[in-house]
This record gives structure tokens, sequence and C-alpha cells, in this order.
């Protein structure tokens, strides 16, 4: 087959290869897009922690461990004050 024969099939190809896109959503508009993208983000709300989040417990996992070391001091008599 030569390249003249390819060249008048050409149109028919695009338009094939354009037809097989659309068929299978390889394309997006910025709707959908913006959609997904909203979806995304509910679904990591709902399942991650924030580092805001993550910050206050380690803060309060350090004020608790403080908190037991004093008392653990206060048992065993240690407290040197």
């Amino acid at each position: 087959m030569d390249f003249e024969k390819i060249k008048g099939y050409m149109p028919y190809i695009i338009l094939t290869v354009f037809a097989f896109f659309v068929q299978y959503h390889f394309f997006v508009t910025p709707k959908e897009l913006a959609e997904t993208r909203r979806e995304i983000m509910v679904e990591v709300k709902a399942e991650y922690a924030s580092k805001k989040d993550t910050d206050f417990l380690r803060e309060q996992f350090s004020d608790m461990k403080t908190k037991i070391d004093k008392i653990y001091d206060k048992m065993l008599g240690s407290d040197k004050k």
C-alpha cells in the first residue's frame, strides 16, 4: 500500500480514532473534571485527618505523657520538690 492511498483514507482514520476516544470517555469536560475533584475532596476529608488535627492530637498526647509521668513519680514517692 503506498502513501497516496493512505492519505486518501486519513480523514476516515482520524474520525475513527476520535470516535473511539469519545466512546471510551478519554476526553472530559471542565464540568466533569470539577465534579470529580469535588467527589475526591469529600472522600479525602472523610478518610484522612488534616495537619491541624494531627498537630492537636500530638500536643494532647504530649500533655498526657507529662501528666502520667507526674502521677508515676508521685506513686513511687520520687517527687523531689
